[in-house]
């Protein structure tokens, strides 16, 4: 403690730089995605080919990409994950920033050799930054434009900017089918998270930015996104299906580093093979001994269709790939996103079906199974599956629908001689009443040929393929025997018991 005394502390004196690196991350001050070129000390500028900076999940982070110079020897090729701590204003200069940063790189391990202090200027063309050769912020730190290392970044002359439609950026949060992810749309941005039902927990996966717009038609787009996950960034080939009201289609393509190759047939548009469609792999997962429990109370197992099938649908602005959207390939993945508190919709009123065959039969008379099925009769918002064989009480399970569309399919493997195409209907829907075992929703596909109907349930995803090889206990068909009317159905609506029943165990 001084007393009647003052302390003196000589301007010759080093200063050090304390930082707490445990308090947290800060948003970086940098733009980007910018280029930039480089320079060490007093050498030369490595401006052929411009390096890279790149933005990262974390608005506290980015990912500089150092390219090399063949006539450079300082120069290489590195990437460096750069991480902010804290941003302050140079007393000493208007304009200038400093920038505390971690820079994370294989031969880093120390917090001295990490901690690095930058030196940030604005220009007209872009941002001047110089780095420490140290972790003070002194050391070889004389201005933006001088130091052990100084970048010169700039703004890329290429727009990378588009927009989502506005059905998808209308205020929704959208759900994939499983409810495993949530993707948020906003103007040009969107955010993917993964999802748990159980605790309404999210974290977030992926941000992808869109960059370019090649097709869009009224209820269909197709765009070229950036998508970055934890600092890597790829771009991918993505099309976007408006179906009805709340519920859009996605179909990515495969990643790529290059934006002009996204998509091209090699990354997008589907081949035409004989094997079994990836995209029912998702249906496929959590399925215990291939069996697919879908309906409370019924016996709707094992509906795994593999065929080829290719779409068309009509309408002179529809996206020539709409044509190969359901084909099968092994390039890309299928989602299917439902906003959130989608709201219960009229059902298609297809009227009264009997069931005629395969696995749940009209001679299968039992609890776990159904012969009837009523289609938006006579209430429009609700499907009906009854059992009410002859003798026995009707047990009935009811779904709202959510939504429905059709569209024309031209199946390759269907052993048809017109070669037309095949109108399939789609109808998401889910339980009125559901327990811990049933499925949130269900989506329920169907073929038809006058009045006689073939089906399919997904239950992570709408199925698009049958096969004509199927054998009997892995999808059934329906024939229409009745239209919706007021004054239809008198005998099916004696007193119905509203029944949920345990699902089988598969054998």
């Amino acid at each position: 403690m001084l007393r009647g005394g003052y302390c003196h502390i000589s301007p010759d004196l080093p200063l050090r730089t304390l930082a707490r690196l445990d308090e947290g991350d800060v948003p970086c001050p940098l733009p980007a995605p910018m280029i930039f070129s480089y320079r060490k000390g007093d050498g030369k500028d490595c401006g052929s080919p411009m390096s890279e900076i790149s933005r990262c999940i974390k608005d506290s982070q980015l990912m500089l990409k150092f390219q090399a110079c063949p006539d450079i020897i300082q120069s290489e090729i590195k990437e460096e994950k750069l991480t902010c701590k804290g941003v302050w204003r140079d007393d000493s200069t208007v304009g200038q920033t400093f920038l505390l940063a971690t820079l994370d790189y294989r031969y880093r391990r120390t917090d001295e050799e990490r901690v690095r202090c930058f030196l940030l200027k604005n220009t007209t063309s872009g941002v001047r930054v110089s780095q420490s050769s140290d972790a003070s912020c002194h050391a070889g730190l004389h201005s933006p434009t001088e130091g052990y290392l100084t970048l010169k970044l700039l703004h890329s002359s290429r727009s990378e900017q588009c927009n989502f439609p506005t059905w998808l950026i209308g205020g929704r949060r959208f759900f994939t089918f499983d409810f495993r992810r949530v993707a948020e749309f906003s103007r040009g941005e969107l955010r993917l998270s993964n999802y748990s039902y159980a605790t309404r927990r999210e974290s977030l996966l992926s941000v992808s930015t869109c960059v370019q717009t090649v097709s869009r038609s009224s209820n269909s787009v197709r765009l070229i996104l950036r998508t970055v996950v934890d600092c890597e960034s790829v771009y991918k080939c993505t099309l976007f299906i408006s179906r009805a009201d709340g519920i859009v289609e996605m179909k990515e393509g495969l990643p790529t580093l290059v934006r002009l190759a996204a998509c091209s047939e090699a990354n997008f548009k589907p081949e035409l093979k004989n094997t079994t469609n990836p995209l029912l792999s998702l249906a496929y997962q959590d399925v215990p001994g291939s069996r697919l429990d879908l309906i409370p109370g019924s016996k709707l197992d094992s509906l795994l269709p593999r065929s080829n099938v290719k779409t068309s649908l009509p309408g002179s602005q529809v996206d020539p790939f709409l044509d190969e959207f359901h084909a099968v390939s092994s390039a890309g993945k299928h989602s299917t996103l439902i906003a959130e508190n989608l709201q219960i919709q009229p059902c298609p009123r297809l009227g009264l079906h009997n069931l005629t065959s395969g696995y749940l039969s009209s001679s299968t008379c039992n609890q776990l199974g159904f012969n009837t099925i009523l289609f938006g009769c006579p209430s429009g918002e609700q499907m009906e599956l009854v059992n009410n064989c002859s003798g026995e009480s009707s047990t009935s399970t009811f779904y709202y629908c959510l939504g429905s569309w059709e569209e024309n399919i031209r199946n390759q493997n269907f052993r048809r001689d017109d070669g037309e195409n095949e109108t399939y209907g789609f109808i998401l829907a889910k339980p009125r009443i559901r327990n811990s075992n049933s499925n949130r929703r269900v989506c329920f596909t169907y073929t038809r040929q006058g009045s006689v109907y073939r089906w399919t349930i997904g239950k992570s995803e709408c199925l698009r393929s049958f096969s004509a090889t199927l054998q009997a206990g892995q999808l059934f068909n329906t024939s229409r025997v009745e239209q919706c009317s007021a004054s239809s159905f008198p005998s099916l609506h004696l007193p119905v018991v509203l029944l949920l029943l345990p699902i089988l165990i598969a054998s």
